[in-house]
């Protein structure tokens, strides 16, 4: 038999981007900024709070790792619903914003 001195663990990998996020910055550029920072700042502390840690990021795009699928999919339900809630309260309050962001 081999000995296997590697450490290993489990990880499962969280990854998200906005839909249409270039169509977004194409039509409104700083207010798509301003409502990435808005979603990046629900998002991070999310992971944040699910013992989760964001590895790596590139524009709309975020990639995290936790170590318990529950987490992973709590933090994913969570700022889904987040997301929506604040989807709703910006269309009451601007009726000139359209759209908002659906992550995948």
């Amino acid at each position: 038999m081999i000995e296997d001195n590697s450490d290993r663990k489990i990880a499962v990998i969280f990854v998200t981007d906005v839909v249409g996020y270039s169509k977004a910055i194409e039509n409104n550029e700083k207010q798509t900024l301003k409502n990435l920072k808005e979603c990046r700042n629900i998002l991070d502390n999310l992971i944040l709070k699910h013992k989760g840690k964001i590895f790596n990021t590139a524009g709309d795009s975020v990639l995290a790792e936790f170590s318990s699928a529950v987490s992973a999919i709590e933090c994913a339900t969570l700022f889904q619903t987040k997301l929506e809630i604040e989807t709703l309260c910006k269309r009451f309050r601007n009726y000139g914003v359209s759209y908002w962001y659906q992550h995948r």
